[in-house]
Protein backbone atom coordinates (compact mmCIF):
# COMPACT_ATOMS: atom_id res chain seq x y z
CA UNK A 1 0.00 0.00 0.00
CA UNK A 2 1.45 3.37 -0.99
CA UNK A 3 1.00 6.58 1.00
CA UNK A 4 0.92 10.29 0.21
CA UNK A 5 3.17 12.82 1.97
CA UNK A 6 0.79 13.01 4.93
CA UNK A 7 0.99 9.23 5.34
CA UNK A 8 -2.52 8.52 4.08
CA UNK A 9 -3.16 5.64 1.70
CA UNK A 10 -3.85 6.64 -1.88
CA UNK A 11 -7.47 6.26 -2.93
CA UNK A 12 -7.86 3.17 -5.08
CA UNK A 13 -5.03 1.34 -3.26
CA UNK A 14 -5.60 -2.19 -2.03
CA UNK A 15 -5.18 -3.38 1.51
CA UNK A 16 -5.36 -7.15 1.24
CA UNK A 17 -8.55 -7.88 -0.70
CA UNK A 18 -10.05 -4.44 0.07
CA UNK A 19 -9.98 -1.31 -2.11
CA UNK A 20 -9.74 2.09 -0.37
CA UNK A 21 -12.17 4.67 -1.79
CA UNK A 22 -12.61 7.68 0.51
CA UNK A 23 -11.61 9.09 3.91
CA UNK A 24 -14.79 9.36 5.99
CA UNK A 25 -13.49 10.29 9.44
CA UNK A 26 -10.79 10.02 12.02
CA UNK A 27 -9.50 10.84 15.44
CA UNK A 28 -6.12 11.29 17.12
CA UNK A 29 -4.79 7.81 16.38
CA UNK A 30 -6.88 6.32 13.58
CA UNK A 31 -8.63 7.16 10.32
CA UNK A 32 -11.70 5.48 8.84
CA UNK A 33 -12.05 4.97 5.10
CA UNK A 34 -14.92 3.87 2.91
CA UNK A 35 -13.75 0.84 1.03
CA UNK A 36 -15.01 -1.97 -1.13
CA UNK A 37 -14.68 -5.75 -0.98
CA UNK A 38 -14.65 -6.80 -4.66
CA UNK A 39 -15.21 -10.51 -4.03
CA UNK A 40 -18.32 -9.88 -1.94
CA UNK A 41 -19.40 -6.79 -3.94
CA UNK A 42 -19.88 -4.96 -0.65
CA UNK A 43 -19.07 -1.48 0.67
CA UNK A 44 -17.03 -1.62 3.87
CA UNK A 45 -15.38 0.61 6.47
CA UNK A 46 -11.61 0.32 7.01
CA UNK A 47 -10.05 1.66 10.21
CA UNK A 48 -6.30 2.28 10.13
CA UNK A 49 -3.75 3.72 12.54
CA UNK A 50 -2.14 6.92 11.28
CA UNK A 51 1.51 6.33 10.31
CA UNK A 52 2.68 8.64 13.14
CA UNK A 53 0.76 6.66 15.78
CA UNK A 54 3.13 4.52 17.86
CA UNK A 55 2.21 0.87 17.35
CA UNK A 56 2.98 -0.45 20.80
CA UNK A 57 1.84 -3.92 21.89
CA UNK A 58 -0.68 -2.19 24.18
CA UNK A 59 -2.14 -0.15 21.29
CA UNK A 60 -2.41 -3.25 19.11
CA UNK A 61 -4.06 -5.23 21.93
CA UNK A 62 -6.55 -2.40 22.55
CA UNK A 63 -7.40 -2.23 18.83
CA UNK A 64 -7.98 -6.00 18.76
CA UNK A 65 -10.14 -5.86 21.91
CA UNK A 66 -12.30 -3.17 20.29
CA UNK A 67 -12.68 -5.31 17.17
CA UNK A 68 -13.68 -8.36 19.23
CA UNK A 69 -16.26 -6.26 21.10
CA UNK A 70 -17.79 -5.14 17.80
CA UNK A 71 -17.97 -8.77 16.60
CA UNK A 72 -20.14 -9.55 19.64
CA UNK A 73 -22.64 -6.77 18.86
CA UNK A 74 -25.68 -7.75 16.80
CA UNK A 75 -28.07 -4.96 15.86
CA UNK A 76 -29.48 -3.72 12.53
CA UNK A 77 -27.98 -0.24 13.10
CA UNK A 78 -24.46 -1.53 13.81
CA UNK A 79 -22.10 -2.66 11.08
CA UNK A 80 -20.97 -6.27 10.97
CA UNK A 81 -17.27 -6.96 11.43
CA UNK A 82 -15.89 -8.85 8.43
CA UNK A 83 -12.23 -9.00 9.34
CA UNK A 84 -9.55 -7.48 11.54
CA UNK A 85 -5.83 -7.89 11.85
CA UNK A 86 -2.43 -6.30 11.65
CA UNK A 87 -1.05 -5.25 8.27
CA UNK A 88 2.70 -4.82 8.09
CA UNK A 89 4.41 -3.13 5.16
Amino acid sequence: MSEDRAGRPFLGDRLGPYVIHQLIGGGKKTAVYRGFHPDQQQDIAIKLFYPHTPKTPEMTASFQQQAQAIVALKHPNIINMLDFGVHRD
